[in-house]
């Protein structure tokens, strides 16, 4: 349909989708405190190309995307053949490769898994790739395939790769695509051409500890102790470990991570809220919880040392460059 689209009703498209204000070149500021310190979002750390490394942008490729149907179908969707053979089940591969792991259970005596905890740290400080929104649509309670929604079902599987997790036929198991990233104005006028799905970062793709103090505005002001103007972090105000900070928890009336099989109340979870942080997924095991503790302590230490050198300066000036030095603590690490 691409060839009977006029340029001005693909800039309405562009304008109605809220793509434009999200790809629309910011105005970068100019003076001492812009030259200075990272934006929250990335936005301007390159001069050049303001949009370079900003959150909500379309992730980079260095391969060209392979969908099905050539722009927006995944591979093994329709039954298609590759190199005369189609493609597995997903949770085959999966189940294969945990097998072998779970039987094989060799011992690394050169690493730790802190190798592989501060790998998983640095790539939350780098990409995100959050879910579609459902339109009313809970992927969780249905096997259909309505976007965006994209269950994997058991009858794709043989009787010998039967998977245990499936206990009732025709079961599925609830997955939720990714967003597509909004195409650019340059990108949607070339015509006769789909436009090939992209992913979005929802994270600046700088090493800047955005993980610590979110990308974007309104998540770190969030997160900013607003009590005083000493530049420190949020920390619970229920409960310390022994006199040192824990994260705080989130404000808010939904409580996921408190399910628990111990029922402490009688609404059947423990009670204890999600951490708050600049990353949500500080809640996604207690190693990852740990991390962003300690970095929650260490900016708070390093605030507080600063104005004890620099008793002039104000909050904004401590949290800026505590923020830098946290930043620069990543990349080198």
């Amino acid at each position: 349909m691409w060839d009977i689209i006029t340029s001005n009703d693909l800039n309405h498209i562009f304008q109605s989708t809220g793509c434009s204000s999200l790809t629309k070149l910011p105005d970068c500021p100019k003076g001492p405190v812009s030259d200075l310190y990272r934006t929250i979002n990335g936005q301007c750390n390159n001069r050049i190309s303001p949009l370079l490394g900003a959150s909500d942008i379309a992730l980079k490729r260095w391969l060209r995307a392979e969908y099905e149907d050539g722009f927006s179908l995944p591979r093994g969707s329709s039954g298609k053949h590759y190199s005369g053979y189609r493609l597995p089940p997903v949770r085959v591969v999966s189940n294969k490769i945990v097998r072998i792991l779970r039987d094989t259970e060799a011992l690394d005596f050169k690493f730790t898994q802190m190798l592989m905890q501060w790998g998983q740290w640095i790539d939350h400080d780098l990409s995100f790739t959050v879910l579609s929104g459902t339109d009313g649509i809970n992927c969780g309670e249905t096997c259909s395939r309505e976007e965006p929604c994209f269950p994997i079902e058991d009858h794709h599987m043989s009787r010998s790769d039967h998977d245990p997790t499936f206990t009732q036929p025709n079961e599925c198991l609830p997955f939720f695509r990714s967003a597509p990233a909004c195409v650019t104005q340059q990108a949607a006028r070339i015509f006769g051409q789909l436009c090939v799905r992209e992913q979005l970062n929802s994270i600046t793709s700088f090493i800047d500890a955005n993980m610590v103090y979110g990308s974007t505005e309104a998540v770190a002001n969030t997160i900013r102790d607003q009590e005083n103007d000493l530049g420190l972090l949020r920390v619970n105000k229920f409960f310390t470990d022994n006199g040192l900070e824990l994260l705080p928890f989130v404000d808010t009336s939904i409580n996921p991570c408190g399910q628990t099989s111990c029922k402490t109340s009688d609404k059947g979870h423990s009670g204890i809220p999600c951490f708050h942080a600049g990353d949500n997924r500080v809640n996604e095991h207690i190693r990852m919880s740990v991390l962003h503790t300690l970095f929650l302590r260490q900016h708070n230490r390093l605030a507080r040392e600063l104005k004890k050198l620099n008793p002039h300066w104000d909050g904004e000036t401590i949290y800026q460059e505590t923020r830098k030095i946290m930043g620069a603590v990543q990349q080198v690490d």
